[in-house]
């Protein structure tokens, strides 16, 4: 199995029940079949997740502020997923690997800020829960800020919105660099990314120990996220072996990206404390986040 080569105008409605239907659909479609040659296996994935992407953009004008973020959140999770793909072949498509990179992160960050704010709001209401705080007047007032960022967020978005544009423009320009990619068939072709990827979260685990930081857990989170979509792509090859560790990934990305939602929680706290209550409400939600790290 795998060796030489590898034999073995819309509506909010719309809107959201397309973006349901991508999901359910692409959880199946982001895998890569054992039985067919890596090379078209890889670019019909690439394709298949940027194709998606392009399309809830261009789904976008009339939505409301509830189905553009989930929306948007969809997209920027196609665009982790595309560049983990990238990564795990990098040794392949040498170059190629920082064009189509560049091109998919800048469209992630272009949607950056409209998704943020949402999930920041989202972030501080765990964190009420997790702490047993949810009637907590000095930290509702915290949150009444933060609601008001999430609705801005949002509400300007529009068709044609220059954000959006823009980001669209990045993704097609990406997706046809895929048919670029040079690629053997074989599993010699995906073999140095997954270590590659391996070694980067071990190392960035080391530093993290030595010398606990925020950046140090981002970038430890970081390695674990590409393997986990590396091996979530790989994982029909041997389902017995890689669906525990698949599942085991996962659980640590989920744990790192809650350590790393209540960093930016923070950071945006502090960057403007008045939007959100006054230093002394910011300062109290600041040292319940702390203490939610101390315990993941």
């Amino acid at each position: 199995m795998w060796d030489a080569p590898l034999t073995a105008g819309s509506t909010g409605r719309d809107i959201v029940e397309f973006t349901l239907q991508v999901h359910e659909e692409g959880t199946v479609a982001f895998v890569l079949d054992p039985t067919a040659p890596v090379s078209p296996e890889v670019r019909r994935v690439v394709d298949e997740r940027l194709s998606e992407a392009i399309s809830i953009l261009e789904r976008l004008e009339g939505a409301d502020a509830d189905d553009i973020e989930r929306a948007v959140h969809d997209v920027r999770k196609r665009c982790k997923e595309v560049r983990s793909v990238a990564r795990l072949v990098r040794s392949s498509i040498g170059d190629e690997y920082g064009k189509f990179n560049g091109r998919v992160r800048d469209a992630a960050d272009a949607l950056a800020p409209i998704r943020d704010a949402h999930a920041v709001l989202g972030t501080f209401d765990d964190l009420r829960a997790a702490r047993d705080r949810d009637d907590d007047a000095d930290l509702a007032r915290v949150r009444a800020g933060q609601e008001r960022a999430a609705d801005e967020a949002t509400r300007t978005v529009h068709g044609g919105d220059p954000r959006i544009e823009r980001a669209l423009k990045l993704l097609v320009a990406a997706r046809k660099r895929v048919k670029r990619w040079k690629l053997d068939d074989g599993f010699t072709t995906l073999a140095p990314g997954i270590e590659d990827s391996y070694r980067r979260g071990r190392r960035a685990l080391r530093d993290a120990r030595a010398k606990p930081s925020d950046d140090r857990l981002h970038e430890w989170r970081k390695s674990v996220k590409h393997l986990w979509y590396q091996t979530r792509l790989i994982e029909r090859v041997a389902p017995s072996a890689l669906a525990p560790l698949v599942a085991s990934l996962d659980d640590l990305a989920e744990a790192l990206g809650d350590d790393h939602d209540l960093v930016v929680l923070v950071e945006r706290l502090t960057a403007d404390p008045e939007r959100f209550g006054g230093t002394d409400n910011v300062e109290h939600a600041r040292h319940l986040a702390r203490l939610q790290q101390d315990d993941l």
